[in-house]
């Protein structure tokens, strides 16, 4: 149908598979993917750290047709937090986790979702999440303030914090998010980057836009001709807020 980015998701994306007779699992379906030779390229959304296993990185490091780019929500980096969530895995085991990404897939984009403000969160747990944060290798966030849901534990256990608290630690974790996803991407510029370029130009600048495989956010020159197609580029500085490239 002509579509050259196609992403894998799902509600539980790790756990894919495991209602299948005979039992599956998520590295067999990309596997399964990659011996078809399709003319696009695989994104694969968000995963558990618990659900990046060995198997899986060989897979997507061993195929070009899977992006360098996968989202892990790890929501805390203080292992009380984590608890209190009900998360599989300490902040320990997610960071062993996102190591092990890091040394099997080059030049790889890890993205996280953070949690803040959930109840009882103290400042030093949040001083505590802020620092994983920084240091364990993610390069950009999602950051969500903690929203009241009823008849979770969460809502019936512990007391929460006052909203304008909560919006104020979001806020500090959006400011670093924003502060490594640039760190990130200044990495990259002299670099050469496979960019798929969307089907509309962007609205500012009237340039070319799209994405890396690594989840790099590309403004370029060209004619509409590029659109929709995998281009070698030169990844030349920042513009607007996202990289600029030059045509090889």
């Amino acid at each position: 149908h002509g579509y050259r980015e196609v992403v894998i998701t799902g509600v539980h994306l790790g756990a894919y598979g495991t209602d299948l007779d005979p039992p599956r699992d998520l590295p067999w379906l990309l596997e399964t993917i990659a011996e078809r030779n399709l003319p696009l390229r695989v994104r694969i959304s968000s995963i558990d750290p618990p659900e990046v296993t060995a198997r899986l990185l060989d897979v997507i490091a061993g195929n070009p047709v899977f992006c360098r780019h996968l989202h892990i929500p790890l929501q805390a980096g203080d292992d009380d937090v984590l608890q209190r969530m009900g998360r599989k895995y300490s902040s320990a085991e997610a960071a062993e986790r996102l190591a092990e990404v890091r040394s099997r897939i080059g030049r790889v984009c890890i993205g996280t979702d953070i949690i803040t403000g959930f109840p009882a969160e103290s400042e030093e747990a949040f001083g505590r999440t802020l620092a994983f944060v920084e240091n364990v290798g993610v390069n950009y966030l999602h950051v969500f303030p903690y929203s009241r849901r009823r008849a979770t534990a969460a809502a019936k256990r512990w007391k929460e914090l006052p909203r304008s608290l909560v919006h104020q630690r979001a806020a500090l974790m959006r400011g670093l998010g924003k502060r490594l996803r640039r760190n990130f991407e200044k990495g990259f510029i002299g670099q050469r980057a496979t960019v798929l370029y969307e089907s509309v130009r962007d609205r500012s600048t009237g340039l070319l836009k799209g994405y890396s495989d690594n989840y790099l956010p590309v403004l370029g020159h060209g004619d509409d001709s590029l659109m929709n197609r995998l281009v070698e580029v030169e990844i030349a500085g920042h513009m607007d807020g996202r990289l600029e490239s030059r045509q090889l």
